[in-house]
């Protein structure tokens, strides 16, 4: 089974990575009194193995300065991993369900714990190096350069930081210099040379950020080391473990909907608002910058904070700016806070120049047009938007849902809508605009119902005087008539629309005919041309 189980743990470490050792340090042996240097990629570590030395005297140091028995630890993970697969029912002949099974979060940490001393079913594999059988001195290994442990003293008084969140400071220190770095975990020994290279310069009473503002400040513990430095080497150090209740913490987060709505669109050009603020009896302010602005700390007060405001208040912003809004007491201390980074939608643009527009009515029912305006930049284009509920545009951005236009030309419309003229540049970008609301005068509406021929009207035919014609039927329901003569084709009438009569002239029946129509003067010279003549006749019945 052990050849066996290891030819698993090969393949296992090969295809799946998944078993997690310490990361590799200097390797000693005991009988030898040698020592493998990693820096050296091991050098004479192979030979040694190969000339048949005691292989249970090689020990593995860590980052926290112990040393691993590298035979015991193996010996130690193979009992587990041969105890867990039988407990288990895992096939070993199954290498899926092998490589499954060792990459469960509970085989990875339990093959973890054996290799950092915690598990007490295996108390042979982690040691001090004083602790170590037959381990001699550390000087017979390391010579001149044997690590040096620096001394814990109890120098600094650990406060709560006091400009940021999340932050501790340490008083009460001594001349010199310091660093500082915040751990997961202790470090059971500092030695003169150790290098931290996440380790920070540290000036006494300064805040020094423990959690960022993003973390949870809850059920949490850090360990902060402050070192002393003396030409670049660790002189002394001394220990803090940190939890929510050594360093500084946030207002209440504000909640959406609850607390606020917004940021949204004000209503004057370049401003932002809120639509509901309320949090118990507390007044809001805020505080706008260019920059992120750092959370406050709870119960502290800040500077070029703005007066009050409420509900519908507006504030002047641009798009990317860091908006802290906070709720303050009567003190101005904040107990509560949101920040947000404004975006384009949550402020309102510019308005472009407007201009006066005259929608008339289109060429076809339910239409509308627009004409006789003039592009400032023969280089831009005309552009239409029509609805019921239309924002107003943004200078120098595309208006959501425009087309282009041509004027003059018929635009579907409905009576009541909004329909604006945007002058834009050739991408769309409105530079000014026009906006009228529509009504039946701009509309045209259905057009008047057509004359069937026999049914409603027969001819036209000759009239009895020079210049007329006449009808030899017209009717329809009991209706008088009029008509219009005109050199072009004339568009037909809406229905229900108001004809001016004194353009046109009545038709006088004679039963259901008409009398003579007068279309030229009885000497009008035309009526003797060779060329001959076209004139248009317009019928129209009307109440």
């Amino acid at each position: 089974m052990r050849k066996f189980l290891l030819f698993v743990l090969v393949i296992l470490l090969v295809f799946s990575s998944t078993i997690v050792f310490a990361e590799e340090g200097d390797i000693i042996h005991t009988g030898l009194k040698k020592l493998f240097k990693a820096s050296d990629n091991y050098k004479g570590l192979s030979e040694a193995i190969l000339s048949g030395v005691d292989k249970s005297l090689f020990y593995r140091e860590d980052l926290n300065g112990n040393y691993v028995n590298i035979m015991a630890e193996e010996n130690a993970q193979l009992d587990y991993l041969s105890k867990a697969l039988a407990k288990a029912n895992i096939d070993v002949t199954d290498s899926e369900a092998l490589i499954e099974f060792v990459q469960r979060e509970d085989v990875i940490n339990a093959l973890k714990d054996i290799t950092e001393g915690k598990n007490p079913d295996y108390p042979d594999v982690l040691y001090k190096f004083e602790e170590i059988p037959n381990v001699g001195k550390k000087e017979e290994y390391y010579g001149p350069d044997a690590k040096i442990e620096v001394e814990k003293q109890d120098m600094g008084v650990l406060e709560k930081g006091s400009k940021y969140v999340g932050a501790i400071k340490i008083n009460d220190l001594d001349d010199g210099v310091y660093k500082i770095i915040a751990l997961d975990g202790p470090l059971s020994k500092v030695y003169e040379d150790d290098n931290f290279p996440s380790s920070k310069e540290y000036n006494p009473s300064e805040d020094f950020v423990v959690l960022k503002e993003d973390s949870s400040f809850s059920n949490f513990v850090k360990y902060v080391y402050l070192f002393k430095m003396n030409d670049g080497k660790i002189e002394s150090y001394n220990e803090f473990v940190v939890d929510e209740n050594e360093i500084s913490l946030p207002p209440t987060l504000l909640e959406e909907n609850t607390n606020y709505i917004g940021p949204v669109k004000g209503t004057t050009d370049g401003t932002t608002q809120f639509t509901k603020l309320g949090f118990e009896n507390y007044t809001f302010k805020y505080k706008k910058a260019e920059e992120i602005i750092p959370i406050p700390i709870e119960n502290s007060k800040i500077d070029n904070l703005s007066d009050s405001i409420v509900s519908g208040t507006e504030i002047q912003a641009s798009p990317g700016e860091c908006l802290l809004l906070v709720a303050v007491d009567n003190e101005d201390k904040v107990v509560g806070y949101s920040r947000f980074i404004l975006t384009e939608e949550q402020i309102k643009g510019i308005t472009p120049v407007q201009f006066e527009i005259s929608p008339e009515k289109g060429n076809k029912p339910n239409t509308t047009m627009v004409k006789g305006i003039t592009l400032e930049n023969e280089n831009n284009k005309w552009m239409y938007a029509i609805g019921k509920d239309l924002e107003a545009p943004v200078l120098d951005k595309v208006y959501p849902g425009a087309k282009d236009y041509t004027l003059g030309t018929d635009i579907k419309a409905n009576t009541n809508e909004i329909l604006i003229i945007f002058e834009t540049d050739s991408t769309g970008k409105v530079k000014r605009f026009g906006k009228a609301k529509l009504d039946e005068n701009v509309i045209k509406a259905s057009l008047a119902k057509d004359l069937i021929l026999d049914t409603n009207f027969r001819g036209p035919v000759k009239g009895n005087e020079a210049g007329t014609t006449k009808f030899e039927f017209l009717y329809y329901e009991d209706l008088k008539f009029i008509y219009f003569v005109s050199e072009e084709e004339m568009s037909p009438p809406e229905m229900d629309s108001t004809v001016n009569v004194a353009t046109g002239k009545s038709i006088e029946m004679d039963g259901t005919s008409t009398k003579d129509m007068e279309i030229f003067k009885a000497n009008d010279p035309i009526l003797k041309s060779d060329t001959g003549f076209i004139k248009y006749i317009q019928i129209i019945a009307i109440d």
